[in-house]
């Protein structure tokens, strides 16, 4: 497989904050494959609150991950970028999940 093969386009709700503040955001994506990794780059609205302002910014993210399926039950690590019009609001994750 090359990369971008067996793209696909998707929409996801996340949820991120800290104390008092949180950001839902609502993307596109766009999800790329090459063999066991991937990648994702998404655009879309996020809803920003914090205890003074709580707005509709522009909101995006980008994310590298690799799949592991050795054993029946995949799971995955990834690395994400939530970016947000509101530069406060600009997060770095890392997950560990399994797929379902």
């Amino acid at each position: 497989m090359g990369l971008g093969s067996g793209g696909r386009i998707t929409l996801s709700a996340d949820y991120y904050g800290k104390n008092s503040a949180y950001v839902l955001p609502v993307l596109l994506n766009y999800v790329g494959t090459a063999n066991e990794f991937y990648y994702s780059l998404g655009a879309g609205l996020a809803y920003s609150n914090d205890s003074v302002n709580k707005n509709w910014n522009f909101g995006y993210s980008a994310a590298i991950g690799i799949n592991f399926s050795q054993s029946q039950t995949p799971f995955f690590l990834e690395g994400r970028f939530f970016g947000n019009s509101d530069s406060r609001f600009n997060a770095i994750g890392v997950y560990l999940g399994v797929r379902l």
